[in-house]
């Protein structure tokens, strides 16, 4: 009796040693890859993005002062939705502009697609949105022009995180010469109403 539960704890105990996989397949080694961007690709992806950021600081803040003078009411409606029009087509040519500059490296092509590009897209958006709740009185509200608006920023401030991880180093597209920028301008404008 004693060697049969003796045989039977030991049974047992290497039952629970099972195996490594508790599925019973037998898994490959996990393989981690690891991308490398050459310094050169990195500093001259930084230059070409570098070179479009300021028609972006210019598109904000066009429209910034848009939407403050539809807010109070300064310039008709009219002529709001005329220059807010003229800065889709500057959008439209700054989205050209980034399309040219789109880095060869598979990492900094994926951060340039999601990230820059796609703010920008979010800035067309919330643009359209404005110009159709002028033209259209009612059938937008201020929190979805805003939201796209907003949208585009967090993209240009995450470019610059994952750019800065990517690189070891700050990255800081609206810093002004001399370093301690803040990230792009405020994108929400709260005084407008449709």
């Amino acid at each position: 009796m004693k060697k049969l539960t003796t045989m039977l704890l030991c049974c047992l105990a290497m039952q629970a040693c099972g195996e490594g996989s508790p599925t019973g397949v037998d898994e490959p080694p996990t393989l981690v890859v690891t991308e490398y961007v050459t310094l050169q690709e990195f500093d001259g992806y930084i230059a070409d993005v570098q070179g479009t950021i300021p028609n972006v600081n210019l598109m904000i803040g066009e429209f910034g002062s848009i939407a403050g003078e539809f807010a109070a009411g300064f310039i008709p409606v009219y002529w709001i939705g005329e220059y807010t029009k003229n800065l889709l087509r500057r959008v439209d040519d700054i989205q050209g502009r980034t399309r040219e500059i789109r880095p060869a490296h598979p990492e900094l092509l994926k951060l340039h697609l999601e990230e820059y590009e796609a703010s920008l897209e979010d800035f067309h958006a919330g643009f359209t949105l404005f110009v159709q709740g002028i033209e259209q009185p009612g059938s937008v509200t201020t929190e979805q022009v805003n939201d796209k608006i907003v949208e585009g920023n967090v993209h240009l401030i995450r470019l610059q995180i994952l750019l800065g991880d990517l690189g070891g180093r700050p990255i800081d597209f609206f810093a002004p010469q001399g370093g301690g920028g803040n990230g792009p301008p405020d994108g929400e404008f709260d005084g407008f109403g449709f």
